[in-house]
């Protein structure tokens, strides 16, 4: 990356564990598509939704502290 201040690697590792854990989600949702209930494929896709809003701000601030 450009920098290798603490605040960059905070958020690079938090990508990198919000992408594994988004790709997991993603995994249930494709696997199991059968078995699971509405309610279950809307828990899942609620839970990546907040992941993904929780990664926007994480870049956000970050932008905003620069």
């Amino acid at each position: 990356m450009y920098g290798s201040s603490p605040t960059t690697q905070k958020i690079e590792n938090y990508d990198y564990y919000a992408k594994a854990e988004q790709q997991r989600l993603q995994a249930e949702l494709d696997n199991k598509v059968a078995k699971l209930s509405n309610q279950d494929r809307a828990d899942i896709i609620a839970a990546q939704r907040a992941l993904e809003k929780q990664m926007q701000k994480q870049h956000l601030q970050a932008f905003l502290k620069k």
